[in-house]
């Protein structure tokens, strides 16, 4: 019996040939799928370059012609010859219109454009195919768990480092170039996500040093900083600031804001949309208004003051909710100045220089992207940096009331925007009992502060109201976006840009509105750009 048993033993004792196959591929299949995502990565990033090219050129080219009325009926010609030399624009917009314009609606909050359903998916796709591939044993048993039961562990590790990074302020994805690991334990994996967290504390922590370093040096002007804080509405805070010393953004970019004598926690900090505009995009000479605003009486001085603080200092509009916004709105209404402290700028611009017709639309408090970037436009127009020859600016409110807001803001801007640019400015209040003010202008008056022909602007040393300004229109209920941007669209031959902030129901009816046919390139249609900030989860 021992002369038979021990040859069995042996063969049970045999290693298993499918292991080093196994370990093999464990180690293997997350490299490769770090690639995978290096690549889709770069190719992404090799877009976006081209796209920044291609608009920087087309800021150089003289604006495109508007299209002209029809001599009969006043109507734009539609019956336009469709021209094969646009097929590439034409297959542009096509892919914008597929791609950011077509959306899986989830409810009334949720969101996705077909672009980021298509990566989710792909992503998955891609996770399920690395995980299941080649896990067919030697003896022919498909699917076997001790293929991809490690295996599905160790590409959920080497993914970490991704997810860590996706969910840091300080981003540098568009940095990364591929990531190649040799060692064999998988807590190589593990440590770049306390790396990349750790890096992004420290960064944060430093530029909020370097920006309020008067605040940290006890120095003797250090109350002079606070920030003043207005309770504009029951629902709405208006804070204001010096801007810290070095600290530049472009219109659009949000700050963090740490306020230690209204958080409950002093390192608790929030994002917040910067309404003003950094002092490079001044519309006039600073020494000059200050000059001015010295000379007038009190009431116009303070007038003056609060219109010119969207181009001296950062102006935050606060929506006030629960919590950390209500406990700064109870502040403005006792009158009191908070300390805080900004860390950023955060975020990107839209490139607007390149568009023919630029349109912004908001939705009560996205008024603070759209109102920053207005006044970017306007001052990249009189610089000389931008071909837009036509500003729409359109913002639903509750409220009549709710104009006061930027009103100043806007009357400045108006009073010393150029001539050569056609600028609408069209509110709209949705509420049924809001009371009107002194003047309602009808939507199909074609009124502006300059006309298309580039007369003198108006101006006005002191206007009365917002609505004292032609440019400015009132109108009661909610707007037929569908129709305006269509007009827009129906108007244009150059580059139309639409951005967007504002609630769910507004996206969705910019992107449905702009959901336009390959024809309409083809016959001469602009290439139409859209921008979304909206409120919500996706």
């Amino acid at each position: 019996m021992d002369a038979f048993s021990t040859p069995a033993l042996y063969a049970r004792a045999a290693p298993n040939p499918d292991k080093p196959i196994r370990t093999g591929r464990n180690r293997a299949y997350p490299r490769q799928l770090w690639w995978f995502v290096t690549c889709f990565i770069a190719l992404v990033a090799l877009c976006q370059f081209v796209s920044w090219v291609m608009t920087k050129r087309a800021a150089r080219r003289p604006s495109s012609q508007r299209r002209t009325p029809d001599s009969e009926g006043g109507a734009t010609s539609g019956t336009r010859h469709i021209s094969w030399r646009r097929l590439p624009l034409a297959l542009l917009n096509t892919y914008r219109v597929v791609a950011f314009r077509w959306t899986l609606n989830i409810g009334q909050s949720f969101t996705l454009t077909f672009a980021e359903l298509f990566i989710v998916c792909a992503y998955i796709v891609a996770l399920y195919v690395w995980s299941f591939v080649s896990t067919t044993s030697l003896a022919g048993d498909k699917l076997l768990m001790a293929y991809w039961e490690n295996r599905t562990g160790a590409l959920a590790a080497s993914q970490l480092p991704l997810v860590t990074l996706l969910g840091t302020q300080n981003n540098a994805l568009s940095y990364i170039t591929g990531v190649s690991s040799d060692r064999e334990k998988f807590g190589f994996y593990l440590w770049p996500c306390f790396g990349i967290w750790g890096l992004d504390r420290a960064i944060r922590f430093a530029r909020l040093v370097y920006y309020n370093h008067l605040y940290f040096g006890f120095s003797k002007v250090s109350h002079q900083l606070d920030a003043s804080v207005e309770l504009l509405s029951p629902h709405l805070v208006r804070l204001h600031l010096k801007r810290p010393p070095h600290f530049r953004w472009t219109p659009g970019q949000t700050a963090f804001l740490a306020m230690p004598t209204v958080s409950r926690f002093p390192i608790e900090s929030h994002p917040f949309t910067i309404a003003s505009v950094d002092s490079r995009y001044a519309l006039d000479d600073a020494k000059a208004v200050r000059a001015l605003n010295s000379e007038k009486n009190g009431s116009d001085a303070g007038s003056d003051s609060d219109a010119t603080l969207y181009w001296h200092e950062l102006v935050f509009l606060i929506h006030v909710r629960e919590g950390y916004t209500r406990r700064l709105a109870d502040s403005a209404a006792r009158g009191e100045k908070v300390t805080v402290l900004v860390d950023g700028p955060y975020g990107f611009s839209p490139d607007l220089d390149a568009d023919d017709t630029v349109m912004l639309v908001a939705g009560s408090s996205g008024v603070t992207f759209t109102l920053s970037t207005f006044l970017g436009v306007l001052s990249q127009i009189k610089n000389g940096k931008s071909r837009c020859r036509k500003l729409v600016f359109v913002w639903c409110i509750r409220e009549t009331s709710h104009m006061e807001w930027i009103s100043d803001a806007l009357s400045k801007a108006l009073e010393l925007a150029p001539s050569n640019v056609e600028i609408n400015i069209r509110v709209f209040v949705t509420a049924q009992n809001a009371q009107p003010l002194t003047k309602e202008g009808s939507w199909t008056e074609d009124e502006s502060i300059h006309s298309s022909e580039g007369v003198s602007p108006v101006t006005k040393t002191k206007p009365s109201s917002l609505l004292s300004f032609p440019a400015v229109q009132l109108a009661h209920g909610r707007p037929d976006l569908s129709s305006m941007l269509r007009e827009e669209v129906e108007a244009n031959t150059g580059r139309l840009s639409v951005t967007v902030c504002g609630s769910q129901g507004i996206a969705r009816a910019c992107r449905s509105a702009l959901r336009l046919p390959m024809s309409t390139a083809l016959r001469g249609g602009p290439s139409v750009v859209l921008h979304v900030e909206s409120f919500g989860y996706a």
